[in-house]
């Protein structure tokens, strides 16, 4: 039978350390289930450097997760426990390069890229948050302005993703949408006959377009002669001449990261790839004036927009 007094003080002290180390290594690895990688390129940019900062705050307000920021080339490798929040088109296919497994988030990338470049045969889950206008928002905001009668115009690739959440938007809403395909306008005259029937234009970052027929020239027609708002792709583009447009801040897209990075820790599995939960609204009052349009409040539009769609999800 063992005697205790026979028990050595270093003795005790070895068992204590043993002790201590082995809860710490297993605090350690549970710790490491909740973590955030950011993984950026030498070309971040503003936007990226300020999502990255909003990360953090949030982090630290919403569940005090840790947060590090790694080269998209580490990210392609990583195997930890966590997600990986890549910043940029760059850091989106350097990320996706490598044979890692830890679920991947894409920030900044249009949902037309995210068709294109996301990996089809992997072991990790990747999915996207989409910054840019979501076309079920966009199509609340038309219905808001101009009534339930309105038939809006897109112009747009009819093989792209954003035309395909456009029309079943539009399903949803029971808008009356017209698509312009960005192929069969050839000249500014072009783009003014074709458009002149709708009741205000959705204007989407298109390059296509724009070498056809210049971003001030379309405003400009659109509204001097089609009399025809504008609802644009961008807050800028609102300040610019067009008549309205939801859009999403930092803040908005790092709380949907965080509620992304939730949703998986309890589920373990990542949302299919989505644009923002919260949003703004821009609205140009001077150009619902000149169109006899009644004037409202932007925060009086984003809560009508948030009943609608809520009603329809």
């Amino acid at each position: 039978m063992l005697d205790f007094r026979q028990i050595k003080k270093h003795d005790v002290l070895r068992f204590f350390l043993k002790a201590s180390v082995i809860v710490i290594f297993f605090l350690t690895k549970t710790a490491t289930a909740n973590h955030i990688f950011i993984a950026q390129t030498d070309d971040i940019g503003e936007r990226g450097q300020k999502l990255t900062q909003q990360l953090k705050l949030e982090s630290q307000k919403l569940t005090d997760l840790p947060i590090d920021v790694i080269s998209a080339k580490s990210a392609s490798f990583l195997k930890e426990n966590g997600v990986i929040i890549t910043i940029g088109r760059k850091a989106f296919l350097e990320s996706i390069r490598g044979n890692g497994t830890t679920p991947i988030i894409s920030v900044f990338v249009s949902p037309d890229e995210f068709e294109k470049i996301k990996p089809t045969k992997t072991e990790r889950q990747v999915t996207a948050i989409f910054s840019e206008p979501d076309p079920l928002k966009q199509l609340a905001l038309i219905k808001i302005i101009l009534g339930e009668n309105t038939k809006p115009v897109l112009v747009r690739s009819k093989d792209s993703s954003v035309t395909k959440r456009y029309k079943e938007s539009a399903i949803l809403l029971n808008v009356n949408l017209d698509i312009v395909e960005t192929k069969d306008i050839d000249s500014y005259v072009d783009f003014i006959n074709r458009t002149k029937e709708s009741s205000t234009l959705i204007l989407e970052k298109d390059r296509e377009l724009f070498d056809k027929v210049s971003l001030d020239k379309i405003l400009l027609g659109s509204y001097e002669i089609n009399k025809q708002g504008v609802i644009g792709y961008s807050k800028g583009l609102v300040s610019k001449g067009g008549m309205a447009t939801t859009y999403s801040t930092i803040e908005n897209i790092a709380f949907s990261i965080i509620s992304i990075f939730n949703k998986l820790e309890s589920e373990k599995k990542l949302k299919e790839p989505a644009y923002t939960q919260k949003f703004k609204v821009a609205i140009n009052k001077y150009i619902l004036r000149s169109l006899d349009l009644k004037g409202r409040s932007e925060q009086e539009v984003q809560s009508n927009i948030e009943l609608i769609i809520g009603g329809v999800r």
